[in-house]
């Protein structure tokens, strides 16, 4: 873990508990949250998810902020967002069905993604959404015809494949050739041609969107001038233009895009343009913002080996009740996100851990060589940054119930999503 990792998100802290200390959210301790609730648990911190979008609303206060519902859709997550002033950018009719019930108005919604069925373009159309960033000819020509069976007008930019690599991992890579999101050049001057003949969509403007967690200024600035020489080709008005996503957070301590650097470089880049501009944060919003609360089950000791082995080779695994199903990242990118003990105690020793979940799977590891004071069963920690792509992308694995949910609001706290019981597991499946 880096030195520069004091705490596991924004919005929780450590404070002084007999001869230690205890880590609390906001005005609230993990242990009292773990107690009535249970664990695994998500807990995120209102505070710190309101603070991230008045910095972004007072960086840039003349860009929509459409939040990418993909990263956290709880409903009570986007009604706080919603309040707070975002919109939301949608990849599917479900989160569509999420945005509407956490009360975003349509108008403040755009629907991205390659592959919308003609079931949730109709759902879009009838909703009234702001626009559609559309993928391909085939999707655009979707659009038009419901469009016109159905009486509806409706709105559309372009997301452009600019080939820029975005310096991350490849499974959130979004804006090279070989991707399969966005529309190249050619494609882009197929498009074109058919246009004019459209009388139900009009396409008002490009989007980009070139990958997640990119932590550098420089793909960023290259496709955002990729998408202002675009302009200068397109033969239609340009007037909207949609930044798309992908700012990274510090997961352990890594150097990264400050939201005060980000917005500066979209002013440096965009100043003197008279576009209407959009952008559709997710991860940089809501990721530092919650953990996963979890309990110790037990530690599993393997020795050395036979006689004259190193004594490296022994490793001591903590093995937690949270698991990959809980939070996948670490098994799909080899993401690190540090574990923190909840109690601490006054100058504890301290020793490496290997921290891992129960699925059978070997990918089920969540931090190797974590250094922790030599904890018992049930003893708490809190693994950091788990508000973006945690719970959202959850699942039932091994038949695990999915995790609870709780949002902390000063020295009170709310659970805004029961924890699964085994009879959720086969509800479905009992016809």
């Amino acid at each position: 873990m880096s030195a520069r990792m004091k705490i596991p998100a924004e919005g929780f802290v450590y404070s002084r508990a007999g001869r230690g200390s205890e880590l609390r959210c906001e005005r609230v301790p993990l242990t009292e949250i773990a107690a009535r609730i249970g664990t695994p648990t998500f807990v995120y911190s209102k505070r710190a998810i309101e603070e991230r979008v008045r910095r972004l609303r007072r960086l840039i206060p003349d860009c929509a902020i459409y939040f990418a519902a993909k990263a956290c859709g709880n409903i009570h997550v986007l009604r706080l967002l919603g309040k707070a002033g975002c919109g939301a950018d949608i990849v599917s009719g479900g989160e569509l069905f999420r945005a509407g019930l956490a009360g975003i108005s349509p108008k403040k919604i755009v629907f991205s993604g390659v592959g919308k069925t003609q079931g949730e373009i109709l759902e879009a159309l009838k909703a009234g959404i702001h626009l559609f960033n559309v993928e391909s000819l085939g999707e655009l020509l979707t659009i038009e015809r419901i469009a016109y069976r159905e009486g509806i007008k409706t709105k559309a930019a372009l997301r452009i494949n600019p080939n820029i690599h975005p310096k991350t991992h490849p499974h959130i890579s979004t804006g090279l050739r070989g991707n399969k999101f966005g529309l190249s050049r050619g494609e882009l001057e197929e498009v074109y041609r058919v246009i004019p003949r459209l009388r139900r969509v009009r396409v008002c403007g490009l989007s980009c969107h070139i990958g997640s967690q990119i932590t550098s200024a420089e793909p960023l600035e290259q496709a955002w001038r990729k998408l202002l020489e675009e302009t200068a080709r397109a033969p239609f008005d340009a007037t909207h233009l949609d930044l798309g996503g992908g700012l990274g957070i510090s997961y352990a301590g890594e150097k990264t895009l400050s939201l005060e650097r980000y917005a500066s470089l979209i002013r440096r880049v965009f100043r003197g343009k008279n576009f209407a501009l959009g952008i559709e944060p997710g991860r940089a919003i809501l990721g530092p913002t919650a953990i996963l609360l979890t309990s110790a089950v037990s530690v599993k000791k393997r020795g050395a080996g036979p006689r004259g082995a190193s004594a490296s080779s022994g490793r001591s695994f903590l093995v937690v009740d949270a698991a990959m199903n809980d939070l996948a990242r670490p098994a799909l990118y080899g993401a690190v996100h540090p574990i923190f003990a909840v109690e601490r105690a006054a100058r504890a020793h301290q020793k490496r851990f290997d921290v891992v979940g129960p699925v059978c799977e070997s990918a089920d590891a969540f931090e190797s060589g974590a250094l922790l004071a030599e904890p018992s069963p049930g003893s708490l920690f809190a693994i950091s940054n788990c508000g973006a792509y945690a719970m959202s992308m959850s699942s039932q694995y091994n038949a695990r119930p999915r995790a609870a949910e709780v949002l902390v609001e000063g020295a009170r706290y709310r659970v805004i999503r029961e924890r699964e019981t085994y009879a959720d597991l086969v509800e479905r499946e009992l016809l």
